[in-house]
């Protein structure tokens, strides 16, 4: 029975190949379980035998099934589960395997003795890899903040914290926040503006105090994953964001760091989160993304949205409460009998929400 430590030091020795296709790999027990890096630095963890069917979502999102040619030019057939480069990944794979180990994995069944396993493989994951729509939505909230700098232009080195701005990290209701003009940041994998709402106060303008109200958006954002690099990724806006920080002034690490530290904190409950420049390259975080329509900037203060709001409720439905209402909208491209919304030039929105806040 191999231990965790026995792992994690046999990982650490083990050299990534040079060929784009290749493996290299240690096996912990003969033709059955086997551990290894490809060219690009990741981890794997090999299983051969029959198909493992995940019941997790997470957990089959990192599981591949097929087959391999080994060096003396036999295949194999096996599970791999594939985690990307760095040390909490190395440490990830490492007590993924010694737990595999723990259920008796050389002497029982495959399936049973992963399907054992499964619930820890999920946890371990869901604290190492940020779920799908979360890097959606990640990749959504630092387009919007990549082109609010951008549109700042020459004021932008004067703001002591540009970045503060942004909420999205701290899993409130309003993702920015630029005194009385608040931007909710919505993405979608579709063609249309068709977003998950989860309460009420995600879509209904605040009231600031007895006489004003905020004047509230909804970006919404269709993104879709491109063949090809070059696109939007959570670690070229990162990046890009970090560059605007520092352009023009002095003394710029103190609001890249705090623009660094807050990415940290993005996710949800458990994950322990993204950590730019280390995890950059990872395939979670340079996964390229192409938009599927031009940004879309719905002004929710507006009547013609036809949409449940609180005054509704009350009115035709005084029993149903509206803590934790939950439903799906899907926003046409032009809101019938509004005009310019939505608004579909998000720099220009964003300059004229700029000077309004930094005049």
């Amino acid at each position: 029975m191999r231990t965790y430590e026995q792992i994690s030091l046999l990982l650490e020795q083990i050299a990534s190949p040079t060929a784009a296709d290749q493996f290299h790999v240690e096996w912990l027990e003969a033709s059955r379980v086997a551990i290894g890096r490809d060219s690009r630095e990741r981890y794997a963890l090999l299983i051969v035998g029959p198909q493992l069917e995940a019941r997790d979502q997470v957990v089959a999102q990192s599981l591949r099934y097929g087959s391999w040619r080994s060096t003396t030019g036999d295949f194999l057939t096996a599970n791999l589960l594939q985690l990307p480069r760095g040390d909490a990944f190395r440490t990830a794979t490492a007590t993924i395997a010694a737990e595999l180990f723990r259920r008796g994995i050389e002497s029982r069944s495959l399936r049973e003795a992963f399907g054992e396993v499964e619930p820890f493989i999920a946890l371990v994951l869901r604290r190492v890899l940020m779920p799908d729509d979360f890097v959606l939505g990640l990749v959504g909230e630092l387009l919007v903040l990549r082109d609010l700098l951008a549109a700042l232009g020459s004021k932008l080195a004067a703001i002591a914290d540009p970045t503060a701005v942004w909420h999205g990290w701290q899993q409130q209701s309003r993702d920015f926040t630029l005194g009385p003009l608040s931007i909710e940041v919505k993405t979608t994998g579709l063609n249309v503006s068709r977003h998950t709402i989860s309460g009420l106060d995600q879509v209904e303008p605040r009231r600031v105090d007895e006489q004003a109200t905020e004047d509230l958006f909804l970006a919404s954002i269709g993104l879709r994953r491109a063949m090809i690099a070059g696109g939007l990724s959570i670690g070229g806006l990162a990046d890009q964001i970090i560059a605007l920080l520092r352009e023009g002034r002095e003394g710029a690490e103190e609001p890249v760091a705090k623009f660094v530290d807050r990415l940290t904190q993005y996710g949800p409950e458990g994950f322990q989160g993204y950590r730019h420049p280390e995890m950059r390259d990872q395939e979670s975080y340079s996964q390229s993304f192409t938009t599927t329509f031009a940004p879309r900037v719905y002004d929710m203060g507006d009547r013609n949205i036809q949409i449940i709001r609180r005054a509704d409720l009350a009115r035709d439905f005084p029993f149903v409460l509206p803590h934790g209402l939950r439903y799906t909208l899907e926003l046409p491209a032009s809101i019938p009998g509004s005009i310019e919304n939505p608004r579909t030039d998000l720099e220009l929105f964003l300059r004229s929400a700029g000077g309004k806040l930094w005049p």
